[in-house]
């Protein structure tokens, strides 16, 4: 870990969208550590730690132009990543920062259905029968309320929260 303090005081960075970013790499400096977490505990191997770095930049422009034309906003692309990072981090063990990442989407009401789902599994696990409620009534509530209405899958979403909301209030 010393080593990864040392390479990141070194780096020269930028401020681009209030994030300190690698200029060489143009990815921020919280994900380069990510990675290199991840990449310290056997989670990624050093070939995709480099890939990584090598689509940074295309990754960069494909969400300047995401966010140029409105598709996404900058805290939806956030929330989409926070997914990717939580995923990652389920695999590697660390639960509770995967838990993080998927209250922070849960709090800003994302609109898919992947941060409900691992927090309730996860709170189930964790006997943490409250947490589990609180989280499919929050996913009921987005569905129903913040969701298009005519989005395909949507009832679909909202029956299948309500039966598992039934079967834990049991």
């Amino acid at each position: 870990m010393k080593n990864l303090f040392s390479f990141v005081k070194n780096l020269n960075v930028k401020s681009k969208n209030n994030a300190a970013t690698d200029e060489q790499t143009e990815i921020s400096i919280d994900d380069k550590m990510f990675y290199a977490d991840l990449l310290n505990k056997g989670v990624i191997n050093k070939r995709e730690y480099k890939e990584v770095f090598k689509t940074a930049k295309k990754a960069n422009e494909e969400f300047d132009e995401l966010t140029a034309i409105n598709k996404y906003s900058a805290k939806e692309l956030k929330m989409i990543d926070n997914n990717k990072k939580g995923i990652m981090l389920e695999k590697s063990g660390d639960i509770d920062k995967a838990v993080e990442f998927y209250e922070y989407n849960i709090k800003y009401r994302f609109q898919g259905n992947h941060p409900y789902d691992r927090l309730a599994i996860i709170y189930r696990k964790q006997n943490r029968i409250n947490d589990e409620i609180r989280v499919l009534k929050v996913a009921i509530d987005v569905f129903e309320k913040d969701v298009y209405k005519k989005r395909s899958d949507r009832n679909i979403k909202i029956n299948r929260f309500k039966e598992r909301l039934g079967k834990v209030a049991q």
